[in-house]
Parts: structure tokens; sequence; C-alpha cells
């Protein structure tokens, strides 16, 4: 039979839905059926999609495609040449579809269809048809214009898409307030000797994308199908209405960029994100790609929430940023943003009594990760334009009280002071007199200047000595009288460990006092030693 003569018989206005005599309609689908299984000759050689656009029948064992306009019902047909069942998948890409099948005969006397299966949704659906009948799948989209992919086949284990588990379900492995960690089941089809198979994650807050295509359709954008190049019989009027069509087409623009994160992941079956936001609901869906065929099937994606998180204080450049743990293990989280490549940035981390654990992250990656024990300076170097968590850890026991001091200029850091490890302040009992006390401690750095404070208290019998282990409180020295303010130079210290001694004179005999020593650089933060507490001898 000549091609000319089947694309002529092949005229789509021949519908039972249209009302059109049984007969006739009976004759069209045999020279269908025809044209759809001859495999020698002429027709053989017709290509799918055209076939399938001229007559909506849907073929055996290929996949065609169709556009569908928002709220507007488009009919397809398949035709079984037997009895044996034919599954048939639906694939709705960029919207949900609504769709009904009904079925007629192919008795002449018999008009109308009958309902047979009807679904609604967004996600691949597969369906079984028995009988040699004439099916009608009328279809409408919900939300947006959209392709829709079409599969018909009577193998019971067709390996048209890749297999999926038995639990094929996404599970949430962990999530936290900036962590989402999720696993799923491998395919069937995954053999640890070829790579056949791929998965793929896309994330997003907005919504689900079921399909492969629908996540393609709002990533990427969709756009009007086309008529295949044979389409149609080449007349005006059939060429104006392609036109009209293709401008009545609004198909899916584009999700903004960052609103859909999608990354594939070669044969590995789980997945960390580690830049969601707290407590914010995120939509995670994962397809198997099969590499021969690229044909992908969808696991039942998975809906969670991050955990709450506190707002996350920045710290400030240039000025002290106090911190309060009150809790055992208590964590506290700042940040500070780079916007431009910075060579460095300076830290100072003092912890006021006991100890704390410090680390500093970028992205997850951790960059810095120690203990501190009074004070610790560092530098942070190349680093790239970001934001970067700075978390602060408290220990098992106790309230601590934390200082952090950053900057990125080093003339500003330096005017931070420095202390040793060891902060306590000594007296030398056996030099004490009625009038005089001296005194030592461990200098640390250079360029510092040390103020020297006293206090006169009660005589407490029970407890002569007491030291104040708040290295950060300065406080004590309010109610105190200034000694002296200096940089003390090398003739005050003792051996090589840095330790300077001062003699306080013109005290009281028999009067218990607080000693009280503050560092700083050129007047500006001041940190304290420990405090001490002795009294001077009654007979002189």
């Amino acid at each position: 039979m000549p091609t000319d003569c089947l694309r002529f018989t092949m005229v789509r206005p021949f519908d039972p839905s249209n009302g059109c005599c049984t007969g006739l309609l009976t004759e069209l689908i045999l020279l269908i059926v025809i044209l759809l299984h001859v495999r020698r000759g002429v027709a053989s050689e017709w290509p799918i999609p055209d076939v399938f656009y001229d007559t909506k029948v849907i073929p055996e064992d290929h996949e065609v495609t169709a556009y569908l306009f928002k709220n507007e019902i488009e009919s397809v047909f398949f035709l079984p040449d037997d009895e044996t069942p034919v599954s048939i998948s639906v694939i709705p890409c960029a919207s949900a579809l609504e769709w009904n099948v009904t079925y007629s005969t192919y008795n002449k006397s018999e008009q109308g269809g009958r309902p047979y299966y009807n679904y609604t949704g967004a996600g691949k659906h597969t369906f079984t048809l028995h009988g040699k009948l004439i099916f009608k799948l009328s279809l409408r989209a919900l939300t947006s214009d959209t392709r829709v992919h079409f599969f018909a086949t009577k193998q019971s284990n067709s390996a048209a898409y890749p297999a999926l588990p038995r639990d094929y379900k996404v599970e949430g492995a962990e999530v936290q307030r900036r962590r989402i960690s999720v696993s799923w089941k491998a395919s069937p089809e995954e053999t640890p000797y070829d790579n056949i198979i791929t998965y793929c994650v896309a994330i997003s807050r907005g919504r689900s994308y079921p399909t492969h295509c629908s996540l393609n359709a709002h990533l990427y954008g969709d756009s009007y199908m086309k008529p295949p190049v044979g389409a149609g019989f080449g007349f005006a009027k059939e060429k104006k209405r392609f036109r009209e069509m293709e401008r009545r087409a609004r198909p899916v623009k584009a999700a903004k960029r960052g609103q859909i994160v999608y990354k594939c992941i070669g044969s590995r079956t789980n997945y960390i994100y580690t830049r969601a936001k707290p407590n914010t609901k995120y939509f995670i869906d994962v397809y198997v790609i099969n590499n021969n065929t690229n044909r992908t099937s969808a696991y039942t994606g998975l809906e969670l929430k991050t955990m709450k998180g506190k707002k996350v204080k920045s710290l400030k450049y240039n000025k002290l940023n106090k911190v309060t743990l009150s809790r055992p293990k208590q964590k506290e989280v700042l940040k500070f943003k780079l916007t431009s490549f910075t060579s460095k940035v300076f830290l100072a981390i003092h912890a006021c009594r006991g100890k704390v654990k410090f680390q500093v992250m970028r992205r997850g990656k951790t960059i810095v990760n120690t203990r501190v024990r009074n004070i610790k300076k560092m530098t942070l170097r190349d680093l790239e334009p970001d934001d970067y968590l700075v978390k602060i850890t408290n220990s098992r026991k106790g309230r601590r009280n934390v200082r952090v001091f950053i900057s990125n200029s080093s003339q500003v850091f330096q005017q931070y002071p420095d202390l040793p490890n060891d902060t306590r302040v000594h007296v030398f009992e056996e030099q004490t007199t009625c009038n005089n006390v001296t005194i030592a401690w461990v200098e640390e750095g250079q360029r510092q200047t040390y103020c020297i404070y006293k206090k006169e208290i009660p005589v407490s019998p029970k407890k002569k000595r007491r030291r104040s282990k708040d290295s950060c409180k300065t406080s004590i020295v309010k109610s105190s009288e200034k000694i002296i303010c200096k940089k003390f130079s090398r003739k005050h210290r003792v051996g090589k460990k840095g330790v300077t001694t001062y003699e306080i004179t013109g005290l009281k005999p028999d009067t218990a006092y607080q000693f009280d020593i503050l560092v700083s650089r050129r007047k500006r933060n001041s940190l304290p030693y420990q405090s001490v507490v002795t009294q001077t001898s009654s007979e002189c």
C-alpha cells in the first residue's frame, strides 16, 4: 500500500468520541493496526513519532510523547491485536494529570465507550489492559502545559525502565540543623562488574519531582513539542493550526538558580547534603538511570524538616565577642563572613575558666579543631570568600565564659594581650615584712603593660590565701588602689622562664591584702591574672 494512501487514511477526526459511524471507524482502525504491525515494506520505514502524532495510537515497545495544554482534554488510543494482557505506563512531566480509560468493541451497532480505569497523579503509573478492544485514554493537565510519555508492552518482565528494589523509598538516615543524610536500596540491575546504573539526587524546598522528566522540565525549563517533520498532509490550514498551537503553548520556565539542587553520584546509595537551612522543609527525590538506554525510574521521594536552630550570631571584627556556656557540653555557634580572598585572619580564644573545645568550619569541613585552656592565638591563612562557622563546646562540668577576638589586621590584633598558661601570682613568704611584700608572676609576650593593684581586706583566720580562677573578670580592681603600670624590663625577670618579680612597699603591719595584676596592650583590652591574698607581719 503506498505511503501517501496510508497517511491519508489515518486522519485524526475519526475519533469514537466525535460520533463517527462505527463501521467506518472499524475499517480505519484495521488500517492503523496494519500500519503499526507491518514489519516489511514501505510502512515499516515510517518513523514511530510520525505515526503516533497522526494516529494518536500508542505502539508496542516504543516510548512516545504527547504535548498537553493546561485544562484541555487530549485523547490517545491503544488497539491490542490479541487477548494478551498489555501494560501501559503513563509518565507525566511538568504537570500532574487527571486521566481515564474507556473501551469499546468492534461491534458496528455499539456506540460510545464504557469506563475502564481512572487515575490522578504526578508520578509514573502503570496499569494493565485485557481484551481485544478499542481503548481510549483521555488526559488533562492540571497545573500547566506538559509533556507526557507513553509506553506499552506485552512482556511481563520488561526491562524498558531500570528495575527498582522491593522497598524503593528514600530513607532519612540523619537530619540535623544544616545537614541531611539520606540512603536507599540498590537497583536489582546494579552489578559490581559494569557501570550501567547511575543514581541522581534532587533536593528542593518547593515541591517533589516524582519523575525524572518532571525534574528536567522544572530545572531546565520545558518547551513546546513541535509536530514531526512528516506530520499531517502539508495543507495550508493544517500548517496554520500548527502555528496557532505553538502560539498557545505555555511551557513551564526553568526554576531560579539554587531552588533545585541536582547531583549525579555514580553507584553510591547514600548522599549527604550539608547546605541545608535550620527549621526548613525539604523534598528529596532519587532517580536511577540506565546508562545504556538513558531511561530512568524514580524512588518514592522523602519529605522532611531540618531541626530548629538558634540564629547564628556574627562575630564582630576588632571587638571583644563574649560567649557564655552555662550547661555541660553546651555548644555555641557563631560565624564570620569573608567577601573576598583573605590571606590572613587572626583569632584569639580566651577560656576564662577551665577548658573548651574550639572549631572553625567551612561547608561542613573542619579547618581548626583544638582545645583551649586560658588563651590561645592562631592565624588562618588563604581563606576563600564564604561563610565560616565557629563552634565552641563546653567541657563536662561548670559554667564557662569565653572571649573571642577576630581581626584581619595584624596591627589591630596585636592590641589583644597575651596570658601565660600559668596565671597564678606567687608571694615570697620569707621576704614578707610588716610593710613590704614581694610578688612574682610568669610574663608572656612582649610590649605589654602590667598594672598592679592592692586592696585591704578583712583578715580570715580560716583561709588566709584565695585566688580568683576567672581570668576574664577585671571588675575585681574597681575598688582597688593602683600601685604601678609599666612594661617590666629584663632586670625584673628571674632566670630564663620569664618570671617577673616586684616588691610592693608602704604596706601596713598585720594587714591582709589582695593583689591583682592586669595586662594590656596600648590601653585596649585588659586581662587579669589570678588574685592572690597575703598578710603582712605584725612585727617590724
